[in-house]
């Protein structure tokens, strides 16, 4: 009853300002995102570079242990090469598991990719390569990778690291969810954004009395000697309601939220600048019982974004365009 209450409180103080726009623009995918099971888990999607011709763009499964090249030609998504980030086997010969990749962002030169860091959600099993964080460099103007593009082996210039794991299990208001099941609001990210010399990692869960976590941890903590502190902050974004994904904007973090486990709740957009308050932007209208999963930023004007979102076990994610309030 609480989280339907929570719905319903959100999108009427929206339809009082406004804010609600109605359903989205549907995007074409030609050809399909690769695999099957691939093209029905993104997870995440950016587009690198600086130069605004969105040539460059990736796109992040929880289900393989490649990331996809796209690029954007009006509004289709073009699905290109695939890019190995994890090998089939490791050194001891055994058989790796799956990155597990929930959310990606680009910054300085960079497109960083974190795995779930938590239990597998339909049998609670706990594999250590879901625990790692990613590291690729690109051209800071095109967003093209710095190497040769392969699904058959993963570059040396692809950085893994996992110290994000040993923060988790040491930070107070996530030490005691680290690595239990999603179902008992163990520990699960799913969205992470750069700002300056940081990362923000935004957490699915838990989700507590104190709020929705986000974990801010230097860029040189997670790759570098830093021993500088992690920053956890929590955020009220309402009642069940976790983190999907975040992208860095102007200066602040846009975080897309919906249901924490698997309660059926309205996807909605805030606007968060690190030591303030959130700002709730819009409830997206969205067909009913889809999952949002991943926002991408088109183009912005002085008073609306126009935003990309993907969803969840649907083919090629169905991306639907909206326009939303910049502000």
């Amino acid at each position: 009853m609480f989280k339907c209450l929570t719905a319903l409180i959100l999108v009427f103080a929206l339809l009082s300002t406004g804010s609600v726009y109605a359903g989205g623009i549907e995007w074409n995918v030609d050809p399909d995102f690769k695999k099957n099971t691939a093209s029905l888990e993104l997870s995440g999607a950016i587009c690198a570079g600086n130069d605004g011709k969105q040539n460059w763009c990736y796109a992040i499964n929880d289900e393989k242990k490649y990331f996809q090249l796209f690029s954007i030609d009006g509004r289709t998504l073009k699905p290109g090469k695939r890019i190995r980030i994890l090998e089939k086997r490791g050194a001891d010969g055994n058989k790796n598991g799956e990155p597990d990749l929930e959310a990606i962002a680009y910054a300085n030169g960079f497109v960083y990719m974190v795995g779930s860091h938590g239990r597998s959600r339909k049998k609670g099993e706990l594999d250590s390569d879901s625990f790692w964080l990613f590291r690729m460099p690109v051209d800071s103007e095109t967003g093209q990778p710095q190497f040769e593009v392969s699904n058959n082996a993963v570059s040396v210039k692809i950085e893994k690291v996992n110290t994000l794991r040993v923060i988790i299990k040491n930070t107070d208001g996530l030490r005691e969810f680290a690595e239990i099941r999603l179902q008992e609001n163990g520990a699960n990210v799913e969205g992470i954004a750069v700002l300056e010399a940081d990362l923000f990692f935004g957490f699915r869960a838990p989700v507590t009395k104190d709020g929705t976590v986000v974990l801010q941890v230097a860029v040189d903590r997670l790759f570098g000697e830093s021993t500088s502190e992690p920053v956890r902050h929590f955020l009220n974004l309402g009642t069940n309601y976790g983190i999907r994904d975040m992208v860095a904007h102007d200066g602040r973090i846009l975080i897309l939220t919906g249901g924490a486990q698997d309660h059926q709740l309205v996807p909605v957009v805030w606007s968060w600048r690190p030591e303030s308050t959130p700002r709730l932007l819009t409830v997206l209208d969205t067909p009913s019982g889809y999952k949002a999963e991943s926002l991408m930023v088109l183009e912005q004007d002085d008073d609306h974004l126009k935003v990309l979102v993907l969803f969840d076990s649907r083919k090629n994610g169905e991306p639907l365009e909206f326009e939303i309030p910049s502000k």
